[in-house]
């Protein structure tokens, strides 16, 4: 499988799949992404991530740098 999942805006995007847990059992591949800032998720870039079917996103940066670098697209946000 791959790991870096290539967007035009974003850097580091990544499926967190085939790690092994604590346990000894394994992340499923297309279940754990992370990424930096997906506020700039624009046109086409947009359309990838809807692909993915991502359904929660946790955002663990601070209160100010979501306001500084905007946050997650609003997921009522349609296709272009």
């Amino acid at each position: 499988m791959k790991r870096h999942i290539e967007f035009e805006r974003l850097h580091n995007f990544r499926d967190l799949g085939g790690y092994r847990t604590g346990d000894g059992r394994m992340v499923a591949w297309g279940r754990l992404y992370r990424s930096d800032s997906l506020g700039k998720l624009r046109d086409q870039n947009w359309n990838h991530f809807l692909d993915l079917n991502i359904r929660t996103v946790i955002d663990l940066r601070y209160p100010w740098e979501i306001e500084a670098k905007s946050s997650v697209p609003e997921p009522e946000r349609s296709r272009s």
